[in-house]
């Protein structure tokens, strides 16, 4: 799923390679995503609300 999301496949797209709903597809991208953010971001994935300390002092 990773590389046919990766290479900009539509979600029907993928839906159909892997014989998926539509709806099964959305929910694993999805996963996919916010694992990816927490791995690039930790604080942001540690903290509900993220780090605001640095907005705070702009």
């Amino acid at each position: 799923m990773l590389c046919l999301v990766a290479s900009g496949e539509t979600n029907g797209d993928i839906a159909s390679a892997l014989s998926m709903s539509e709806g099964a597809v959305r929910q694993h991208v999805k996963s996919l995503l916010d694992k990816a953010r927490a791995r690039c971001n930790p604080t942001r994935a540690a903290s509900p609300q993220g780090s605001s300390r640095s907005q705070r002092r702009s």
